[in-house]
């Protein structure tokens, strides 16, 4: 078990999946080693932190175009 600096909890279920698939020879189609759920998960968190930043960096253009003019 390395440490990923992620709860216990996380950590476990992500060493359990990466161990399950690796056994599984990655024949479920995913090719991070994830299970399905799993991956969903990180998919969306993925997803919903890009729509996070752009949003950000929406707000931030704003206030910049509203300073330069």
């Amino acid at each position: 078990d390395s440490d990923r600096g992620l709860d216990n909890d996380l950590d476990n279920n992500l060493d359990n999946n990466l161990g399950k698939d690796l056994k599984d020879g990655l024949d479920d189609g995913w090719d991070d080693g994830l299970d399905e759920d799993l991956n969903k998960d990180l998919d969306n968190n993925l997803d919903n932190n890009l729509d996070r930043r752009r949003t950000g960096m929406r707000i931030q253009d704003t206030r910049i175009l509203s300073i330069s003019m």
